[in-house]
């Protein structure tokens, strides 16, 4: 877990616990509550099936919200926390055209070779060589996870993106009142300034609600 995923998913608890617009249902208490655990989660396991789970039942929460304005600031602060445990867990560094190398060099000494170019551990003779190769061979695996991982959590936020526009674009359009507080309370988020430039702007243009 990077220094910067740790303090994100420090930001998003404490935010799930001080939010300026609290959300009073059960049902939503029991949707942030599975947010924030996933986060925690995907930070040991790098899943991204489970920020894609808290995404699907975030949209389906939209279904049964009312339409007053304090519903609709609260849907949209749950939407802004989702998506600031998404930013901490996106790696800025990440470049897609630099895949890790999968694999690592075999030992000098070692017993049969698997179709997938590595041995057996238990085949290497030497301790030092074998627990060398052990533990080259699981930082590979890793960083492959890792790659993946990176990868799905960007489809993952282009498809956040778009559900927000396609969730409150038209009421902001509607509403310059609405418009305003949407902006105040995204100005007011916890995101990298790249990642709300991403939610202002143009739909087409990687982001949303223009």
């Amino acid at each position: 877990m990077t220094n910067t995923g740790a303090w994100g998913v420090q930001v998003l608890v404490a935010l799930l616990a001080t939010a300026s617009v609290p959300w009073e249902t059960e049902a939503m208490d029991t949707i942030e509550t599975r947010m924030t655990t996933r986060f925690v989660a995907f930070e040991h396991e790098q899943d991204p099936a489970l920020v894609q789970a808290s995404l699907d039942e975030l949209a389906a929460s939209q279904n049964a919200l009312a339409t007053s304005d304090a519903d609709v600031a609260g849907a949209y602060a749950r939407w802004l926390r989702f998506l600031e445990g998404l930013d901490s867990a996106l790696d800025p560094h990440w470049q897609a055209r630099t895949p890790p190398v999968q694999g690592v060099p075999l030992p000098t000494t070692h017993g049969v070779v698997y179709p997938s170019r590595e041995v057996d551990p238990a085949s290497i003779a030497d301790p030092t060589e074998r627990a060398r190769y052990v533990a080259a061979l699981r930082a590979s695996l890793d960083a492959v996870k890792r790659y993946g991982a990176q990868l799905q959590l960007r489809r993952i936020a282009a498809q956040a993106r778009a559900l927000v526009q396609l969730f409150f674009g038209p009421i902001a359009a509607a509403s310059p009142a609405a418009r305003e507080r949407f902006e105040q309370q995204l100005a007011a988020s916890s995101m990298s300034a790249q990642f709300k430039q991403q939610l202002r702007a143009k739909p087409g243009s990687d982001g949303a609600m223009k």
